[in-house]
């Protein structure tokens, strides 16, 4: 029988392993389709108003896989799909406790949402070297020209944490914990997206067009 030190060793070693390796997360089982449609009304939003499809990405800003995924995959999907007037996007998030910059992200990417300028913290965040620890951040809204540091300042004060948390709510609400997780569907006319894939992991360039291409088809 192995002594309690070695158990707990061989323990730590297995969990850091499922943490860092891209082959843990890549093969990540299918997750279930949530049955009821999914509101994405006041969400940052990428894309036509008209796409018929929509992708949600629930993702954390420290997370190498979301990442990953952002600076690979996103580009070919967003030049192929999403500015074409296929397919919109719309982002959510879910900062992991393992991530120790993730919640600030979180909530100063929730704050600049309130201006606007969601999406230039957001492309700065993920292209950025390092962290998106408050360094991080405070470079990236420095470089926009029209942002309101004392609104922004004021909002991580007194909304942030509310509005983090509404997305953290949704997330479990379908049953995601891990990141980055993909809800992929069909826009109704309320506002709503009807899910019919449910992707954990980091999702593949191929698993993804196939789904598009799949539900445009259907809207064909």
């Amino acid at each position: 029988m192995m002594a309690p030190t070695i158990l707990v060793a061989v323990a730590g070693v297995l969990f850091w392993a499922y943490w860092t390796s891209p082959a843990s997360h890549a093969s990540a089982p299918q997750i279930k389709p949530p049955s009821e449609p999914v509101s994405i009304v006041g969400l940052p939003y990428r894309g036509s108003a008209t796409a018929k499809v929509v992708m949600i990405e629930f993702a954390d800003f420290e997370c190498p896989f979301c990442r990953q995924f952002a600076s690979t995959t996103m580009p070919s999907i967003q030049e192929r799909y999403i500015t074409t007037g296929l397919v919109g996007f719309v982002f959510r998030n879910l900062p992991l406790r393992i991530h120790p910059s993730a919640m600030g992200a979180a909530q100063a990417t929730a704050c600049a949402f309130r201006q606007d300028q969601f999406w230039p913290v957001y492309d700065g965040l993920f292209d950025g070297p390092g962290p998106p620890d408050a360094e991080r951040v405070q470079l990236v809204t420095n470089a926009l020209p029209s942002f309101d540091v004392a609104q922004f300042k004021n909002c991580l004060n007194q909304e942030a944490s509310t509005m983090v948390t509404a997305d953290i709510s949704a997330a479990s609400a379908v049953g995601l914990s891990g990141t980055p997780n993909f809800l992929i569907g069909l826009r109704l006319p309320n506002g709503t997206v009807q899910i019919s894939d449910a992707l954990a992991g980091a999702a593949r360039l191929d698993q993804l067009t196939n789904i598009f291409d799949s539900l445009l088809k259907i809207e064909k």
